[in-house]
Order: C-alpha cells, then sequence, then structure tokens
C-alpha cells in the first residue's frame, strides 16, 4: 500500500523538477519554433509565468485538502458520484500522457539510436523500468532522485558550457518580427508540456512530509524546471538557427552533436540523451504511479500493488497505437494536446475551486471537515 509512504521536501522538489524538465528538453525547441519562430524563447518565458500560476493554483487547493489527492478533493467537492466521474476522465488523460511518453522514447531510441531494433522491444524494456519504479513507490523514486540529481545537472551543465563558441546571437534577430500571435500560439503549446500536466503533481502532493513547505518548493521546482527549459530553448536558436531548430525533431540532440574542441572533446550528444532518458523515466514513473493511486482511490482497492502490471501492458497495448508515426506525433502535440491539457489541467481545478467556495459559503461545516 503506497498510503503509509512519505517524502521530503528535497525529495519532493526534485519530483516536481524531473517533471518540469521530463520530455520537453527534447522536443520544446522544435515545437515552440515551429510556431514562435526566433522568438520561441519569449514563448517560453511567457509559459513559466503562466505555469507559475498554475502552480498557485494547485497549491491553494492542495492547502485546502493537505490530506488528500486530487481524485479524493474532487468526490467531497463534486459528491461521490460525479467526482469519481471526473476523476476517472482525470485518470484518463495520465494514461495517454504515459502512453506518449512512452511512443516519444520508442522513436527517438528507434530513430537515432538503434534503428535496427524494434520499436516493441524497446517500449517492453523501458516500460519493465517504468512498472518497477512505480511498483517500489513514491518513497523509491524519492530516493533515487537525490541519488541521481548531482548526475543530471553535470549532463546538462558540461553540454551548455562547450556549446557557448556556437552561439550566435544574429539568430535571434529580429525580435518581434511577426507579432504577438505566433509568439501566444508558442506559449499556449508550451502551456500544454509541461505546466498543465502538473496537476499530476496533486497525486502525491499528501505524502510530502512537511505540507507547509511542500507549496514552497513546489513553486521553486516549476521555476528552476521552467528556467532549464527556457536556456535549453535560447541554446537551440543561438547554435542551430530557427530553421534547423523547426525542421529538426530533436534539436537539443543535433545542438549537442556540434561541440568538437581539439578533436578531442566531441560526440557530447549523448549527455543531453542522458539527461533526457532520467527526466523521462522519472515523469513516466510518477504518471504510472498516480493512475494507479488514483484508480485504487476510485474504486476503493486495498491492496493496489498488483494492479500496476496490469496497467503496464495496458499502456503497452496503447502505446503502440496512440501515434503512427513521428509526423503525427508531432502534430499530436502541438494541436491536440494543449487543448486536452487546458481542460484537465486549467479548467477543472477552477471548476473544483470554484464550487469549493460556493459549498463553503453555504455550508460553513464543509472546510472544518476537509482541513
Amino acid at each position: 500500500m503506497f498510503e503509509n509512504q512519505k517524502i521530503s521536501t528535497l525529495q519532493f522538489f526534485i519530483l516536481v523538477l524531473f517533471f518540469t524538465i521530463g520530455n520537453t528538453i527534447i522536443n520544446a525547441p522544435s515545437l515552440i519554433a515551429s510556431q514562435a519562430k526566433q522568438d520561441a524563447w519569449i514563448s517560453s518565458i511567457l509559459s513559466l509565468g503562466f505555469g507559475l500560476c498554475l502552480a498557485l493554483l494547485y497549491c491553494y487547493l492542495a492547502s485546502k485538502f493537505p490530506n488528500k489527492t486530487i481524485v479524493q478533493f474532487s468526490e467531497i467537492i463534486l459528491g461521490k458520484i460525479v467526482g469519481k466521474i471526473f476523476s476517472l476522465f482525470l485518470i484518463s488523460y495520465f494514461l495517454i500522457i504515459a502512453s506518449l511518453m512512452i511512443r516519444q522514447f520508442g522513436d527517438f531510441m528507434t530513430t537515432i539510436i538503434m534503428p535496427e531494433t524494434p520499436s516493441l522491444a524497446i517500449h517492453l524494456l523501458f516500460l519493465s523500468i517504468i512498472v518497477t519504479g512505480a511498483y517500489l513507490g513514491i518513497e523509491t523514486l524519492g530516493r533515487s532522485g537525490e541519488v541521481i540529481l548531482p548526475t543530471l545537472f553535470i549532463l546538462l551543465v558540461v553540454p551548455f558550457l562547450f556549446l557557448l563558441p556556437e552561439m550566435d546571437i544574429n539568430n535571434l534577430k529580429p525580435v518581434y518580427e511577426n507579432g504577438f500571435n505566433p509568439i501566444m500560439r508558442g506559449t499556449i503549446s508550451h502551456l500544454g508540456i509541461p505546466y498543465l500536466q502538473l496537476i499530476v503533481i496533486l497525486m502525491i502532493f499528501p505524502y510530502v512530509k512537511d505540507i507547509k513547505k511542500a507549496k514552497k518548493i513546489f513553486i521553486l521546482g516549476v521555476l528552476l524546471g521552467g528556467f532549464i527549459l527556457t536556456t535549453v530553448i535560447l541554446y537551440s536558436i543561438l547554435s542551430l538557427g530557427v530553421i534547423l531548430t523547426e525542421i529538426k525533431h530533436y534539436p537539443p540532440y543535433f545542438m549537442a552533436q556540434k561541440i568538437s574542441i581539439g578533436d578531442i572533446v566531441e560526440r557530447l550528444e549523448v549527455l543531453i540523451a542522458g539527461t533526457w532518458f532520467i527526466t523521462i523515466f522519472f515523469k513516466t514513473t510518477i504518471l504510472l504511479y498516480a493512475i494507479n493511486l488514483g484508480l485504487s482511490q476510485v474504486f476503493n482497492y486495498k491492496n493496489n500493488r498488483p494492479m500496476i502490471f496490469g496497467l503496464g501492458y495496458l499502456l503497452l497495448i496503447l502505446t503502440q497505437f496512440i501515434t503512427p508515426n513521428i509526423v503525427y506525433f508531432n502534430d499530436f502535440f502541438k494541436n491536440i494536446v494543449p487543448p486536452y491539457g487546458l481542460t484537465f489541467g486549467l479548467f477543472f481545478p477552477l471548476l473544483l475551486l470554484s464550487i469549493y467556495i460556493i459549498k463553503r459559503k453555504k455550508m460553513p461545516t464543509f472546510a472544518s471537515e476537509n482541513n
């Protein structure tokens, strides 16, 4: 049972940071540059600002129900039946995101690193690691994050330092060439990944030992993660230019291929790939953990660990059919994920907040019941 596990504020910060970086570090530059062009870095900064507002909204809801996940307090606010229905839709959102993560990992491996390996084999191997991590629980995942965090920063910082000679400030010009609309389109796309997906963190919020500090730590994790993503987008445009950033599926990976210092320091793209492998593993594992925990709370299962294996198998099947190819995958992220994310990452929590405020005024005993 997962309910007895607890994580420290540092572990919570690491999990939020890893989730925020997630898969976004590898595909966000291309996604945003395709809409905002050389102003993609402006879109990234704006989306970070909106993302912090979302984090504040999530923190406010979590503070009103400090010992409840979003599945549990949805039933309290909306009623049992309606709350369970909404929770199942939210869990389906987590399921789709997780399957997209696994599919993206498989596409990257079979396209760039191991082209002759069947994608199914890659998906099976990756899923086995994810299922193991989710089975061991959030406490083990948090401790793993503590161990891996220094390695992650080394993998991030080293390529950035060696890329400095490749920077060309002219790649950012002209600033604001196409006006505000393309920048806003890029901002909305970036909101879809990862900021609107951060609602899944409300599934692990109650398991932080110090709930009061958890709210500040959540904001800090989102802020640092967003800063890293903005830096990656800026570096991609400065080193590759807007055209290559837009047409390459994995700009940071190809950006690192440009590093060559005295024919000694080369092929550092493996560091970027390593960073992505770490963060996408943590993000997908958190999603699987949340799916399993959410379903067990909706259907009142006491022993929810064995269900993880069935969910892993379901993810494997869904991954094979969710997108037919990488072109469709990128189009899905650009046009489908943002509105889908707005529904569950913004409108749903706003609905919960509105009903909570109304019920709290009309039913004074409601607030005391859940605090």
